[in-house]
């Protein structure tokens, strides 16, 4: 028999904890994230867990899962992600245990800034905490097709150069995340050179549920070089759906896939705690924000 929303309240300010999330509560984290829909495979949960093991947390009720989140942290940014509650358990403070916890690991580690995708509707909870919005998070979907390219597949002698490129143009260091990928994902992008130059770069994860675009980043904001990427990535699986993320603030990567027939089907809303990072439009393309 479902309780009440008084009889819920009751039980949550008795027995809430929040506990370390491990490998043994994989199954539960995807549960959860299949409910919502976020296209979460057990490797990617896998891959999150094992990056920062420390800074994943559930939320129980007297022994029984009710709610998950984690984080990941880079030099100068983290991102919280995997905010999921059970529907029944919705609004009574278990969300808001589970973000201070996330903050909480963060603080300890000295991150300046915190970020976070929030799905439409929810962004006045994360405000509560001190969330600011940023701009959207615009998730565009187009389906495969023959084309021309100089684009190249991404191999293991690439790694470090893209690493080091990575940094250069987007500010940050997320060598353990794309290494992490490439670990999982062998083969899974395209590079544009130019004799002993990087270009730009694109990582795509191939399904299911879904085939995911992103990161995609060029030199200097390079439209040919991220239309390149793109078409080459639309080219290795004629026919199938691939899904990318990009800020509604790069006004040229929205036009460059809408040339190249993407449409747009949804959005999130970023948002950031403490000093401000700002993206750049050397971005062409993103995946939810903890996997790069």
């Amino acid at each position: 028999m479902a309780l009440t929303e008084t009889e819920l309240m009751q039980t949550a300010g008795k027995g809430l904890r929040v506990l370390p999330f491990t490998i043994d509560d994989i199954p539960f984290g995807k549960s959860l994230t299949d409910a919502e829909g976020w296209g979460y495979t057990t490797t990617d949960w896998k891959r999150l867990t094992r990056l920062e093991p420390d800074g994943a947390f559930k939320a129980t009720i007297d022994g029984k899962d009710v709610g998950t989140t984690a984080c990941i942290a880079f030099d100068k940014v983290a991102w919280i992600h995997s905010v999921v509650v059970r529907k029944e358990f919705r609004g009574l403070g278990i969300g808001d245990s589970l973000i201070q916890a996330c903050l909480s690991f963060l603080s300890r580690r000295g991150i300046p800034c915190v970020k976070l995708d929030s799905n439409p509707g929810v962004e006045p909870f994360y405000e509560r905490v001190g969330f600011q919005r940023e701009f959207l998070s615009v998730r565009y979907v187009g389906q495969g097709r023959e084309f021309q390219t100089r684009a190249r597949t991404l191999g293991p002698g690439d790694y470090e150069n893209v690493f080091a490129f990575d940094r250069m143009w987007t500010g940050l260091d997320r060598r353990r995340v794309l290494n992490a990928i490439f670990e999982d994902f062998p083969q899974s992008g395209f590079v544009v050179r130019d004799r002993e130059r990087t270009l730009g770069y694109l990582v795509v994860r191939k399904g299911p549920p879904w085939n995911s675009v992103g990161p995609c980043v060029t030199r200097g904001a390079d439209s040919a070089v991220a239309k390149e990427l793109l078409q080459a990535v639309l080219n290795s699986a004629p026919g199938e759906d691939f899904h990318v993320c990009v800020g509604d603030f790069n006004r040229a990567s929205c036009a460059l896939l809408e040339r190249l027939g993407f449409k747009r089907e949804s959005h999130c809303t970023r948002m950031f705690l403490g000093k401000r990072f700002e993206e750049s439009e050397t971005t062409f393309a993103m995946i939810s924000a903890q996997k790069g």
